[in-house]
């Protein structure tokens, strides 16, 4: 009988044959023998394979409907273990059922789960099971044959596509690449050599998303991924355990702006890996786990694979010292809400310097506290603070709900003061203090430009405008608005309309850079920061108040520049768009975020969602829809209210 099914198993193969490497012109006896040679390999693994059926559930998965149809397995242990696609189950069946290849069906449970390789382990309650035999590692090589098994047309026979191995170490280092045609019918099933030995678990992967979905639109498109079988039974005994395995990560922030540029730490997140493990901002990483990293992609390569408690050594280059730094990964950074005190800081040149409050936010926690307008911030929970930048460096690591001690000086009094920080609003409060600026002793001096300007930078013969308050004074820290406008339109006299008065009653500077060729685009980025760098060398300008803004287009170069240099914005504001859902869902905006929309405007209904799935990987994310439909661009008062923002922006 097992001969039989071998010779039925062979003629069904020969029906669904892909030939990857074969032309029309190619020798006819040769091409007999590469047929009966992949009949063989799947003739071989053909007693490891099973059928997988699922009963119950949702009926869609994301944006797709859930397939009901039948899917594979491997079996990968003799007493009952099968490892499949968490693809299989990304419907959250209610009950799973897996046919062996002598026909018989056997209720089945989930025992674990691998979220970094989007695999699962099912166990049935069978002996004698004939496991998958596995290629050895070492001798992966690209070009070779690769054949790609499942069950699902026939639960007798395997159906098969053919192809090669196309590249190692795809998906950060955890995926073989095939072009064998690879889908629904054979997620889950065995990619094989030509031997029939197990290459690995044929899966969807996608670098752009980590839900087990991704990847299904590579569907039949020669782009098809497999989990070395090497890396599933190297944690088969902890999926056995019932252990959930997630990716490791380390909790660091680096946006590299080109494909071979180091990895400099822009941020190490609280209470992460990272900061215990010792890394630093500014720390360059150039090896990892006894790797070379001299980019983004190298060092991804070396994590990608490892999970969360495996532990790598990590070497940075820290100014002209070189170090090894251990660390233990994690298989979930916690997202801390970041705390706010509610203090406004003096934007007068202090001399000597000093962190002294102009004002505080209403009913804040600094309000509550009893500080109080004049009053000068010493220390921050012991660490004494002589300037504002010593205490933000103090309180970047609070959260929301942390109790801190503040030491004030009001006159010749010192007082001790405590406070429970509260989260950053979801919305911008009504009621923020501006405060006021006196007239310089120079207003009618030639050498500072104020008003509406136009100007330029070196290197570019575009010529932007900005607006600079008539009470300018250079002894007091001016905020930064740089709004980039839609392709619609310029709309400078309409823009400038709506900020003048804005800009006059909080100290802020306001500039319009022009699109290349009245369209957007990445190349955009350096004449934007050329501006910046300009205006913050003719005019004194508060970092903590920078906000980038753009409306439609000019939203979505604001969003690639702030993504490439962080540090130089307090803010991101972008009206009338939001993001992609599977952008939303991975993506991490490392400054306070403001989205707003017109009620009318249809092109922005998915604001509040983009802002939903932002939230708890960003900073801060207010949501905000304007009246009207936006026909003329930001109103008076909407630019009011981002007035308000950029104010709680440079707050403590």
């Amino acid at each position: 009988m097992h001969a039989r099914r071998m010779m039925r198993t062979a003629a069904t193969g020969l029906l669904a044959l892909t030939l990857a490497a074969t032309s029309a012109q190619a020798d006819p006896q040769l091409q007999v023998l590469e047929e009966r040679a992949f009949q063989q390999a799947a003739a071989q693994a053909d007693a490891s394979i099973v059928r997988i059926e699922t009963i119950g559930g949702l009926d869609v998965v994301g944006e797709m409907v859930a397939s009901s149809g039948p899917t594979t397995g491997v079996i990968v242990a003799a007493d009952g273990w099968i490892i499949t696609s968490s693809f299989n189950f990304a419907a959250r069946p209610t009950s799973v059922f897996v046919t062996t290849v002598d026909g018989r069906r056997h209720a089945a449970t989930i025992a674990g789960r691998d979220e970094s390789r989007r695999t699962t382990l099912l166990k049935i309650p069978v002996e004698g099971l004939k496991p998958i035999v596995p290629a050895p590692r070492e001798e992966l090589r690209v070009g070779q044959w690769a054949i790609a098994l499942g069950r699902t047309f026939d639960p007798e026979f395997p159906n098969l596509s053919v192809g090669i191995v196309s590249a190692l170490d795809r998906m950060s280092g955890r995926a073989i690449q095939t072009d064998a045609k690879t889908s629904p019918v054979n997620y889950g099933g065995a990619l094989v050599d030509i031997e029939g030995r197990c290459l690995g678990i044929v899966v969807p992967m996608s670098a752009s998303g980590d839900e087990v979905t991704a990847g299904v639109d590579y569907y039949d498109s020669g782009i098809g991924f497999a989990v070395p079988i090497a890396d599933v039974l190297a944690v088969l005994d902890r999926l056995q355990e019932g252990t959930v395995l997630k990716p490791g990560k380390l909790g660091i922030l680096y946006t590299p702006k080109g494909l071979d540029d180091p990895v400099v730490i822009e941020r190490v997140n609280p209470r992460s890996p990272a900061e215990r493990a010792g890394l630093q901002k500014g720390d360059t990483i150039i090896g990892a786990g006894g790797r070379p990293v001299s980019r983004a992609a190298e060092l991804k390569q070396a994590l990608g694979p490892l999970y969360g408690g495996d532990a790598v050594t990590l070497t940075v280059r820290r100014g002209e010292s070189t170090l090894d730094v251990p660390v233990e990964l994690t298989d979930e950074i916690v997202q801390l809400t970041p705390g706010l005190l509610g203090l406004l800081f003096d934007r007068a040149r202090q001399d000597p310097p000093v962190a002294r409050v102009f004002d505080v936010i209403p009913d804040s926690p600094a309000a509550g506290a009893g500080v109080a307008a004049g009053d000068i911030l010493q220390s921050i929970n012991g660490t004494p603070v002589v300037t504002l930048a010593e205490a933000q460096a103090v309180m970047l690591a609070a959260t929301a709900g942390d109790q801190v001690t503040l030491e004030v000086r009001t006159g010749d009094e010192t007082r001790t003061l405590t406070a429970e920080l509260t989260a950053w609003p979801l919305e911008t409060p009504a009621r923020i203090p501006a405060q006021a600026i006196p007239a310089p002793p120079d207003l009618e001096s030639p050498t500072v430009r104020r008003g509406r300007i136009v100007d330029q930078v070196v290197g570019d013969d575009r010529r932007f405008w900005a607006f600079v308050p008539e009470h300018y004074h250079p002894d007091y820290a001016y905020g930064l608005v740089v709004w980039l406008h839609p392709e619609s339109g310029r709309r400078e006299a309409e823009t400038l309309a709506a900020w003048r008065a804005v800009c006059e009653e909080r100290g802020l500077i306001l500039v319009g850079p022009p699109a290349g060729k009245e369209a957007w685009s990445p190349e955009d980025v350096p004449f934007v920061l050329a501006i910046i760098e300009k205006l913050q060398k003719d005019y004194t300008i508060d970092e903590r108040r920078v906000m980038l803004a753009g409306e439609k287009e000019g939203a979505m170069v604001a969003l690639v520049t702030a993504l490439q240099q962080p540090d130089r914005f307090a803010g991101l504001s972008m009206l009338g768009v939001g993001l992609p859902e599977p952008v939303a869902m991975v993506m991490e905006i490392p400054v306070p975020l403001h989205l707003s929309a017109f009620e009318g405007d249809r092109d922005a209904r998915d604001i509040e969602r983009t802002a939903e799935l932002l939230r708890g990987r960003s900073r801060s994310v207010v949501a905000r829809r304007w009246p009207g439909d936006g026909a003329d661009g930001l109103t008076a008062s909407a630019a009011e209210e981002l007035g308000r923002w950029i104010e709680l922006l440079g707050a403590l």
